[in-house]
């Protein structure tokens, strides 16, 4: 990556490794990664003397979650004599948020990451009660009470980082459009690969060890057996968590005692000392997985790495109850956000057709006030980009939403405090596009489309002319009937098919399929024939009423009658696509002559017949196979 190997600060850096790390992209560079770290870490550059706590927390985090040996006593130049964390470092908002990140990178025995640990929640639970301006930090920090993000599986929280990491001031376009890309590739591979399954996590990690070790070592094998810590630790992690969530509803249905219950049996514990128990086991599970991260040579990378992210998935599977054995909105909708909801074109505009004036001039943005529109639309949680159309008659707001249904919840909410509208009289008069329809309608507006087809319509006469061969023929009759007898004229058509219905639209119409047509055409002032005879059914003779013309081709007969070009072209396109023979589609050189011999007889074309069967089965016999 370009950004990577340009000239920039350590600080820097970390942060760009940070940022794609959190987007789900980083695999796509890691050799670059891994250099820049393995040069801080081999060049001591993680010495914390003279640093600030958030450089400090940030790179000891990079360099421990890459299998780097980070010492904690690089936090104690943040200590005070008594051997706890200053009180000023509370300043550091920021800091503080990266210290408590850290601080779940410990291992056992290590007393200043415990130390860490407590000071940073509780400073950051004070935080979050007192609020603030930052909006963005408040989320973050919230985000990381409700899990740390060494706790968290990487793509489900890709999607909320790439939400957040688009409203920051410093986001680099480029990266940003390459982890939305990466995210929704993913997710369309995991939409059809999606299943939840019942197992175990020895059974579990069996599989995945031998689907990606390469080559396998017997020791290995023999270690994977020996239920090693790296198994163990996310069996437990798994096990407790389930046990957190499912255990209330269990209890009440009498089920086979879990973890809790054994705990208040063998212990004389409450309910809520056997739940904090079974937190603390957990806890303690992942400072031991932390251990084997670093230290287990015994495993593949790789395979360290699903280990670690199985206790994660347990984390994320029961974090807000019981997401496997009952049907749970909050898991669902947990899930159905990552595999199902993807960015939307979208367009929020108000009826003209509806939308009172008043409300119209109420949401109506002046120009010089869509820039500051378009970036408070912008900084909707789920808006990517938005873009504003405000005129005397048309209020349109057209936005990229990361969630279709909360971009126009959020959309209608930022319409209605702008204007003072309650959402509910906004949503009466409010139309909505989407996607496709969306991206037709934006063209369409943008090429001033929706006007023009208006006008076109109501102000010229582009629509009215013949569509069908059977209505070209009607269009003729009225052309040589005196206007006077258009309303009183007899009229045969001859055809039980599609196309003499077509032309039944005209009074004192017979319709005749048999035998009665030579009869009754006697009896009309105008005759239609639609039938699939290749011969014509009246001669010149049985028409006597018709003015007497004679023409020596098609083209004479069509100047003769002044017949308008567009209806000849009309007559002429069915004929002319059965005489088509290039090659390029399917119709048969004996159709094709078979058509021409049919046209000749039917305009009495007197073509040489011979001399153009010679030239078609020429050219057909050249036409490229």
């Amino acid at each position: 990556m370009l950004l990577l190997h340009q000239e920039m600060e350590g600080d820097r850096r970390l942060d760009l490794i940070d940022d794609l790390q959190r987007l789900a992209i980083s695999h796509h560079f890691e050799q670059e990664i891994n250099k820049i770290l393995n040069s801080i870490y081999h060049e001591n550059c993680y010495d914390a003397k003279d640093r600030d706590l958030y450089t400090t927390s940030l790179e000891f985090r990079l360099l421990r979650e890459h299998g780097f040996l980070v010492s904690q006593d690089v936090f104690d130049c943040f200590k005070n004599e008594k051997g706890d964390f200053k009180a000023s470092l509370c300043d550091d908002r920021r800091g503080v948020l990266e210290l408590y990140e850290a601080s779940f990178l410990l291992t056992h025995g290590e007393e200043t990451l415990e130390l860490a640990n407590e000071f940073a929640t509780k400073h950051l639970q004070r935080i979050v009660e007192e609020g603030g301006d930052d909006h963005n930090l408040l989320e973050r920090v919230r985000y990381a009470l409700d899990l740390p993000i060494h706790w968290r599986i990487q793509r489900p929280n890709a999607r909320w980082f790439i939400e957040a990491y688009g409203r920051r001031s410093e986001m680099n376009p480029t990266i940003l459009e390459l982890a939305k890309l990466e995210f929704n590739i993913t997710q369309s591979m995991h939409q059809q690969e999606l299943k939840l399954i019942s197992s175990s996590v020895p059974v579990i990690l069996s599989h995945t060890f031998f689907l990606i070790t390469n080559p396998i070592q017997k020791t290995a094998v023999e270690s994977l057996y020996q239920y090693q810590d790296l198994v163990r630790c996310p069996a437990v992690i798994l096990r407790l968590a389930n046990d957190l969530a499912t255990s209330p509803n269990e209890m009440e249905r009498g089920d086979v005692a879990e973890s809790i219950q054994c705990y208040m049996k063998e212990s004389g514990a409450s309910v809520e000392e056997a739940r904090e128990h079974a937190r603390f086991l957990i806890w303690k599970s992942w400072k031991r997985m932390n251990e084997e991260r670093v230290g287990n040579f015994q495993f593949p990378k790789e395979f360290i790495k699903k280990a670690v992210d199985l206790g994660r998935m347990a984390q994320y599977m029961y974090q807000l109850g019981d997401g496997h054995g009952i049907q749970n909105p909050h898991i669902k909708d947990r899930i159905s956000r990552y595999t199902k909801e993807r960015s939307s074109i979208v367009v929020i505009g108000l009826s003209i057709h509806t939308a009172p004036v008043e409300m119209r001039e109420k949401l109506a943005i002046p120009e010089a006030e869509w820039p500051r529109a378009i970036s408070e639309l912008c900084d909707l949680n789920h808006i990517e980009e938005a873009a504003v159309l405000s005129t005397c008659n048309r209020m349109e707001i057209y936005v990229v939403a990361l969630c279709r249904h909360r971009g126009v919840k959020e959309v209608t909410e930022w319409m209605s405090k702008t204007s003072g509208i309650p959402s509910s009289e906004i949503c009466e008069h409010r139309f909505l596009l989407y996607d496709q329809d969306a991206t037709q309608h934006i063209f369409e507006v943008s090429a001033g489309l929706v006007n023009v087809k208006s006008w076109l319509k109501t102000e010229t006469n582009i629509a009215a002319g013949a569509v069908s061969v059977s209505s070209a023929a009607v269009e003729l009759a009225l052309m040589k009937l005196p206007e006077a007898s258009h309303s009183t004229a007899t009229m045969l058509v001859v055809g039980a098919g599609k196309g003499g219905d077509q032309t039944l639209g005209c009074q004192r119409v017979h319709k005749d399929g048999g035998s009665e047509s030579k009869r009754r055409q006697t009896q009309a002032d105008v005759v239609f024939t639609s039938t699939a005879s290749e011969t014509p059914l009246f001669l010149k003779e049985h028409v006597v009423d018709l003015p007497p013309v004679a023409p020596k081709s098609w083209k004479n007969a069509c100047r003769k009658w002044d017949l308008s070009r567009g209806i000849v072209n009309k007559l002429l396109h069915g004929p002319m696509q059965h005489l088509r023979c290039d090659g390029s589609d399917s119709h048969t050189l004996t159709e094709t002559l078979e058509n021409m011999h049919a046209l000749n007889r039917m305009f009495s074309l007197e073509t040489e017949i011979s001399v153009l069967e010679q030239k078609i089965r020429a050219k057909v016999e050249q036409a490229p196979k």
